[in-house]
């Protein structure tokens, strides 16, 4: 499931990075051509399209092969960036509409944050082929703190979950997609996931309006659980 999310993002990434290593092929034209205005500052500049590509391919890495599952205290909403960070990768995100509405009350929560993040991405590109079809493709992206959980909602303006279909989306290889489209485990392994992190994945959805999907996770605590998987 993990590969089918990067098989969607593989175009974006090679626009990312398409992008500095063009910067880089210009400035080494120029200096081919004209040694002397090779500049710090044009240095500096090579340095920093070399780091941009080193960050994107670091994070692609570590999706796919993350080096550590340590718990790690972190903020709600710095886990919901870093996997936003990795949906931009996904070419079908850009006619997208994403707004944020994080709450103001500050809320931590102590996670693996490699597994939350395949979890946030997998909700993510969910949604987006959602809305792929509709002429105003738009999604919401919300933190609430409730009492003692953190909630990340993911809010799309798709065709919604037909109510037949409600009960079994969380059961390993059920999909509504077309064969070849998705291998049905992407849910069933967020699920997972989520509940061995001690929270819950809730689904509400309307038909033809819309589907709101809920992560609730525990704020951390000094109780919280410190030893892996």
């Amino acid at each position: 499931e993990k590969m089918v999310a990067m098989g969607q993002m593989a175009a974006g990434v090679a626009h990312e990075i398409a992008n500095p290593l063009a910067n880089i092929d210009s400035m080494l034209q120029l200096a081919e051509r004209h040694p002397d205005r090779m500049t710090t500052d044009k240095l500096s500049l090579l340095r920093r399209q070399a780091a941009r590509i080193r960050q994107i391919l670091s994070q692609l890495t570590n999706f796919a092969h993350p080096t550590d599952m340590h718990w790690e205290t972190m903020s709600i909403i710095d886990l919901v960036e870093t996997g936003l960070a990795m949906v931009r990768f996904n070419r079908s995100h850009r006619d997208v509409l994403i707004e944020r509405d994080y709450a103001a009350t500050p809320c931590l929560l102590h996670i693996q944050p490699h597994a939350m993040q395949q979890v946030l991405i997998n909700l993510l590109i969910n949604a987006i082929d959602a809305i792929s079809n509709r002429p105003d493709p738009k999604l919401i992206v919300s933190t609430r703190c409730v009492g003692s959980e953190c909630h990340i909602c993911i809010t799309d303006n798709g065709m919604g979950i037909e109510s037949e279909h409600k009960n079994h989306i969380f059961e390993p290889f059920f999909t509504t997609r077309p064969v070849g489209k998705g291998t049905g485990l992407g849910l069933a392994i967020s699920y997972s996931l989520v509940h061995k992190q001690g929270g819950r994945i809730e689904a509400d959805s309307t038909p033809g309006k819309g589907t709101t999907m809920t992560i609730i996770l525990p704020k951390s605590s000094p109780q919280s659980p410190a030893n892996p998987l």
